[in-house]
């Protein structure tokens, strides 16, 4: 469905007095072969702001959430500065309009992200909150980072992608969880592995 669209946002929205929650959108299956060779940019940033805001105009009026990240480090498709990502739905004037399954984030979230269809489609993302990856301290220590699931799993195996549930879960040490050096290193390759050139460092 893309957000260009005018009957798609009639079947989807249900608007009650003060909230308004949207039915879940099914989830292609995704893995990381397909986060890889569908997303238009990859890159690794910290999200700087979170802003809702109504777009449309009578029946057509609905909420969306523009997400700036700042970039710090780009993989494919030469994202530098700050990327500004539109999602469908959001929290506003008392109002609640959403996806089951859209992700959701806050200022200083450190992501990876895999982006297609900025401003086109109702997520940015390849796979809807499969290609939304997190990076947190890893429990019980400062230094070592790792990389989580949506779901709060820490990745430790790629082919973890695309099996997680919606469960959020705290995150906790994994043995052989990924750093995001390490995953950013298994990204380049694979995007060389199939014929698509990485961003230099």
């Amino acid at each position: 469905m893309r957000h260009r669209g005018v009957s798609w946002l009639g079947a989807l929205t249900i608007w009650l007095a003060s909230l308004a929650v949207v039915a879940g959108m099914s989830v292609v299956p995704t893995d990381f072969d397909r986060l890889v060779t569908q997303a238009e940019t990859i890159f690794r940033g910290k999200v700087e702001t979170v802003a809702p805001a109504w777009e449309g105009e009578g029946t057509q009026r609905h909420l969306v959430t523009y997400v700036t990240v700042r970039v710090e480090e780009s993989f494919f498709g030469r994202a530098e500065g700050r990327q500004t990502l539109r999602f469908f739905g959001g929290r506003l004037d008392g109002r609640v309009q959403r996806i089951v399954g859209m992700p959701e984030f806050r200022p200083g979230d450190e992501e990876i992200l895999f982006v297609r269809g900025n401003r086109k489609d109702l997520c940015p993302l390849v796979g809807l909150h499969h290609g939304r990856l997190r990076v947190q301290p890893a429990a019980g220590t400062a230094a070592q980072r790792q990389v989580l699931l949506h779901d709060g799993t820490p990745l430790a195996d790629l082919a973890q992608i695309g099996k997680s549930g919606e469960r959020q879960r705290p995150a906790v040490a994994a043995v052989g969880a990924l750093t995001p050096e390490s995953f950013g290193e298994k990204i380049r390759a694979a995007l060389r592995e199939r014929g698509r050139e990485p961003d230099p460092r």
